[in-house]
């Protein structure tokens, strides 16, 4: 179950002193290998191994397929997608159009 810390602001110089805030208390980061061991467990034909080499196919894939421009959907999850970040740029005649570009890859989660 999800359990929440519910915290103060105590940091005058910030616009949002004195309010209260909740965040996510995390347990732990789950691997895929933790992952695939316990979809194993919820009595399926499959190993954690089968499991596991499944989803580092589906990261590959999904990376593959945001770096091809695509979106990948994952219904009642998320929505991976590419997309840049940079400055705007004076652009002057005569000199090369050379934009400094960060490639982040975005996920947007979906509602619950």
């Amino acid at each position: 179950m999800l359990e929440l810390n519910i915290s103060q602001n105590n940091n005058s110089s910030s616009s949002a002193y004195g309010k209260w805030f909740s965040r996510v208390e995390y347990k732990k980061t789950m691997s895929i290998d933790d992952m695939a061991q316990h979809m194993a467990e919820h009595n399926t034909p499959f190993t954690a191994g089968t499991i596991a080499g499944i989803l580092k196919d589906f990261v590959s894939c999904t990376r593959e397929q945001c770096l091809n421009g695509n979106t990948v959907k994952i219904d009642n999850l998320a929505i991976f997608k590419c997309s840049v970040q940079g400055n705007g740029l004076d652009i002057k005649e005569g000199l090369p159009l050379t934009p400094c570009v960060m490639c982040v890859f975005e996920l947007i989660l979906c509602s619950l």
